[in-house]
């Protein structure tokens, strides 16, 4: 998981460490937290195809991906988070 900054990419993608990650299928939910590169894994059968993510921060726009599993192969996704936006 990256994040970009005020509605410009920055150069550099920072890995964001702590954000939630919520894996959803047909058949159960799970929370994750990114670790200290931004990644988090869980291993899931493929008959649970397919398989809603939804990742945030306090202070970045939530996103959401779905992705298909594949047998024998690893699934990425890739999130770019946005900073949320505040009221003033």
């Amino acid at each position: 998981m990256r994040r970009t900054g005020e509605g410009r990419e920055i150069a550099e993608p920072a890995p964001l460490a702590g954000a939630a990650v919520q894996v959803s299928t047909w058949e159960q939910q799970t929370s994750l937290t990114t670790d200290a590169a931004g990644h988090s894994s869980y291993w899931l059968d493929k008959r649970n195809n397919p398989v809603t993510l939804i990742t945030t921060d306090d202070t970045w726009q939530p996103q959401t991906r779905k992705v298909k599993i594949t047998a024998g192969k690893t699934t990425t996704a890739n999130f770019a988070l946005q900073p949320a936006r505040t009221c003033h």
